[in-house]
């Protein structure tokens, strides 16, 4: 199974990705806002500085290693090596990190259709300190893939009739859905291509 390696600086911590504005500048954004015409309400916070000059370091190292876009499941492991011996929360440093990947592309998205495992563990401190990010696809032997909101009513409704919910050239985005996704299944017809129903795949 191929995998993808990377290194890149220290993460910061999901509690250094933000800073709160003052209220001062909170109502100089209202104002300027106000002047453009936008609507809405003024942000409370913005990016910290450490976080902003952290990312735009990531994100030209993850272009340089040209890894390639995944448009499938992926596991991710982050190989996390600290500066010091100070208490830390592995869970705290991968959020930084997923976005980085989203914002270079490499992701589609970094919600839990297309990421299904983050495993952050911990190296021994050292003076280069960093993180490894391996990218490598899910094994889905065995898996289906998560149904839409739609295809969960679909599935339903084809139970409830019995598995012969087909009305004559009856088709749908919930329907391929699930027949790709494994299930339902056709069941065929007298004609050719006609269907008659669908069975549900348990």
């Amino acid at each position: 199974m191929t995998e993808h390696r990377v290194w890149l600086p220290f993460p910061p911590s999901v509690n250094g990705l933000f800073r709160e504005l003052s209220p001062q500048r909170r109502a100089q954004i209202a104002a300027s806002m106000a002047r453009k015409g936008k609507k809405g309400r003024a942000p409370t916070r913005c990016l910290s500085k450490h976080y902003r000059k952290w990312r735009d370091e990531a994100h030209i190292r993850l272009l340089a290693a040209k890894i390639p876009r995944f448009d499938v499941p992926v596991v991710i492991k982050l190989e996390l090596t600290p500066r010091d011996c100070r208490p830390r929360d592995a869970d705290n440093y991968g959020k930084a990190v997923l976005d980085a990947l989203v914002n270079a592309r490499i992701l589609v998205d970094d919600n839990n259709r297309y990421v299904k495992a983050v495993v952050p563990y911990w190296e021994n401190p050292s003076h280069n300190s960093g993180v490894v990010v391996i990218i490598r696809p899910a094994d889905m032997t065995g898996r289906r893939e998560a149904l839409t909101g739609h295809e969960r009513k679909m599935l339903k409704r084809i139970r409830r009739a019995g598995n012969r919910l087909v009305p004559p050239g009856y088709s749908s985005n919930a329907i391929r859905g699930l027949t790709k996704k494994g299930y339902v299944r056709e069941l065929p017809g007298l004609l050719d291509g006609a269907v008659q129903g669908y069975a549900v795949e348990d």
